[in-house]
């Protein structure tokens, strides 16, 4: 399974250039995550998300990495959670992603990790009640990273994140 919608938030956030041609509105910070609109002329959507407050191995270079629930007005895509890195994934392994104690398995390609979309509302659930998510992926030269997101204001940035794309 391919997922490239998020491709247009990720290039709004990190390049953020008029070249984009892409209206984004930052609506606000809450705690560890952010909150943005977007409108790239053909999707108008919403997205959160937070950089990891860790990351393992500490002397690697690990590039940016993020971690998003972009939500949009498509019908077919309410809510999308996925990883973006700063280096590609290893083609052989998959990534986990643990809160509480309940693991959720992420489907990784390129420079993306992503979770099958029926156990999306359980994530979104579980990063609400939880207190820290713990990402473990294979990098494509076959290091083990690991990056722990603070959840804190995620409860707060999914409020308003539905609010402005219920």
């Amino acid at each position: 399974m391919k997922r490239t919608g998020l491709s247009a938030a990720v290039l709004i956030l990190m390049l953020g250039s008029a070249a984009e041609a892409a209206t984004q509105k930052n609506l606000g910070r809450f705690e560890s995550w952010s909150v943005w609109t977007y409108d790239d002329g053909e999707r108008k959507g919403c997205f959160i998300y937070a950089n990891p407050s860790a990351a393992f191995p500490r002397a690697a270079d690990h590039g940016l990495v993020s971690f998003f629930v972009r939500s949009t007005t498509r019908e077919d895509v309410r809510s999308e959670a996925s990883l973006q890195f700063g280096y590609d994934q290893s083609a052989k392994a998959e990534g986990r992603a643990v809160i509480g104690g309940e693991n959720f398995q992420l489907l990784t390609e390129g420079k993306a990790a992503w979770l099958s979309r029926p156990r999306e509302d359980e994530l979104l659930a579980a990063m609400r009640s939880g207190a820290k998510m713990t990402v473990s992926t294979v990098s494509k030269r076959g290091s083990q990273t690991r990056y722990e997101f603070s959840l804190k204001g995620v409860s707060d940035a999914m409020r308003v994140l539905r609010r402005h794309c219920p």
